[in-house]
């Protein structure tokens, strides 16, 4: 699972959440060998020439200008973890509403105004969606699910950017984000019929289909999924 290793530079650091770079550590982009400089891996930027674009994201993840962050996060497989790629890249997309649902309300207002977070982080997590879809024969299948919230995501960033003050709340956006994100896993799992976890249902079954996601929905999720 760990294909890749990432750091952060003290200046992407510097205001982070507590809990939030632990969420990622099991991943790709905070592997143990970045954090220790053990067998650490040359490392590229991890959002050079930002687009708002998933399609060239995923075409700079393709052509080596960005790093491959594929990862589909622990515990969201059947028994004995997803077995085809297809799963996996279901299990990167839930990935990514985990990390999104477990620090939801980094998106509302009631953050320091010493936080830089927010920008950096959707800028992060919309890294991490390109690479769900660099890593798939159905790449056209997954960036025409996918551009809509990498789209949100790309513009909360450039919102959050201009509010120097944290007065924004785009918890409403996020959550939108999430279901998104869910549904279209639920999709592909549905399809190629592998099975999955208990968590992974209980992401899926918290915004599904046809109802409106809240911030109400993200908040009684993380309490769920932190049981």
């Amino acid at each position: 699972k760990h294909l890749h290793h990432f750091t952060l530079s003290p200046v992407e650091r510097a205001g982070w959440p507590v809990g939030l770079i632990e969420m990622l550590v099991g991943c790709v982009l905070f592997g143990l060998a970045a954090l220790t400089g053990v067998d650490a891996q040359p490392i590229l930027p991890l959002y050079p020439n930002f687009t708002t674009s998933l399609e060239k994201r995923v075409k700079q993840i393709e052509d080596g200008q960005v790093q491959n962050g594929f990862c589909w996060g622990d515990g969201l497989g059947p028994t004995g973890d997803f077995r085809t790629m297809f799963g996996k890249v279901a299990g990167c997309l839930l990935h990514k509403a985990e990390v999104l649902v477990q620090q939801w309300d980094i998106s509302t207002s009631n953050v320091t105004g010493a936080v830089e977070a927010p920008a950096h982080w959707y800028r992060m997590v919309c890294t991490d969606l390109a690479a769900c879809c660099a890593s798939t024969s159905r790449k056209s299948w997954c960036v025409s699910k996918i551009s809509p919230p990498y789209g949100a995501l790309a513009k909360m960033a450039e919102d959050a950017d201009k509010d120097v003050e944290h007065t924004m709340d785009q918890s409403e956006e996020l959550a939108d984000v999430v279901a998104a994100l869910t549904q279209a896993a639920s999709e592909l799992l549905e399809d190629i019929k592998e099975g999955y976890s208990d968590r992974s249902a209980l992401l899926m079954s918290a915004c599904p289909s046809g109802r409106t996601c809240s911030p109400a929905n993200l908040d009684r999720l993380r309490r769920q999924l932190q049981d």
